[in-house]
């Protein structure tokens, strides 16, 4: 074989590895791009999950607070069983709130530690 010949070839390896490697990337690319687009499919679907739960449990504690007022036989007891049903509302409220703040600023200091 020829000097030219032999370089030819090496030229051919080179721009097939060259090939190899672009399509390597892209692959590698693309699989990030479907991991993220699935983390971020996973995270709105819980927020809307827990969104969802949170709204059947503020219905619940409305439709028990309702109850309990109709069925109190005075209106000065029904008062405080408004009062007490208005303060548990609250308590749950505020609880929810610390929970979700928790999750956000869990999940945010997770987030940065993994990608950044």
């Amino acid at each position: 074989m020829s000097g030219r010949s032999k370089l030819n070839i090496i030229e051919q390896e080179f721009k097939y590895a060259e090939k190899t490697e672009f399509w390597r990337l892209k692959e590698e690319e693309e699989m990030r791009r479907t991991i993220q687009m699935k983390r971020e499919r996973a995270l709105t679907e819980a927020k809307r999950i827990e969104r969802a739960r949170r709204i059947k449990e503020e219905n619940c504690i409305r439709r028990g607070i309702i109850s309990a007022v109709k069925n109190q036989p005075s209106a000065d007891s029904a008062h405080q069983m408004l009062d007490m049903c208005v303060c548990v509302y609250i308590c749950i409220h505020v609880y929810m709130y610390i929970y979700v703040y928790m999750y956000i600023y869990t999940y945010t200091y997770t987030f940065i530690d993994v990608y950044m």
